[in-house]
């Protein structure tokens, strides 16, 4: 008798412990679901750093609007070769209207002489199926020497070719199309003549 009450106590007190083992071991999973909510609040941090916040992806673009790089060609001082000058233009409406301009502007370096004649305007400029329709006023016709032509033509047609949607070179004197200058044809759209530069280094 005595013996069997002894094994009650026991398989009382082993019961006991069992139920405070699955207590604690409830308790540890429990505690173990509260990380995951953290991780789920520690999503957005993570999506941040890998990815670039709308506002700096703004101010990258302004950044990359801020200018665009363009190379221009003038003449060097024997007007034989064109010198590449890189220059950067203010983002507007037309960049292939602006490199003309800063052709017309003229050069920085000292290396470098004026292609385009004084009082040339620039009255238009079209772009259609890679040809860029250039129409100047008749100051054109005031470049002299067929050097001075070549000079100033293809400062123009290697200019623009730079350009990606420019492959060739159409010229205009007020809105007509052009037969040549004093001694260079131009009554076809021009290629770029690559031969013609020089880097300003050699």
């Amino acid at each position: 008798m005595l013996s069997t009450i002894k094994s009650s106590k026991r398989a009382l007190i082993l019961l006991v412990f069992l139920l405070i083992g699955a207590v604690f071991l409830f308790a540890g999973c429990g505690g173990k679901s509260s990380p995951a909510g953290e991780e789920g609040n520690a999503a957005p941090g993570e999506q941040e750093g890998g990815e670039a916040p709308a506002g700096e992806e703004s101010k990258q673009g302004e950044d990359d609007e801020s200018g665009v790089e363009v190379t221009l060609y003038f003449s060097d001082n024997e007007a034989m070769y064109l010198l590449p000058e890189l220059r950067s233009i203010k983002p507007g409406s037309s960049v292939a209207e602006a490199v003309v301009q800063e052709l017309m502007a003229g050069p920085l370096s000292k290396d470098c002489l004026a292609t385009l004649p004084a009082g040339l305007e620039l009255i238009s400029l079209e772009i259609e199926d890679g040809i860029a329709y250039v129409n100047f006023n008749e100051a054109l016709y005031s470049v002299q020497g067929s050097a001075g032509e070549i000079m100033a033509v293809y400062s123009v047609v290697n200019s623009l070719a730079e350009l990606p949607e420019i492959e060739k070179v159409s010229f205009l004197i007020e809105g007509s199309e052009v037969d040549s200058l004093v001694h260079m044809a131009l009554d076809e759209a021009l290629e770029p003549r690559w031969d013609l530069v020089r880097d300003s280094s050699d």
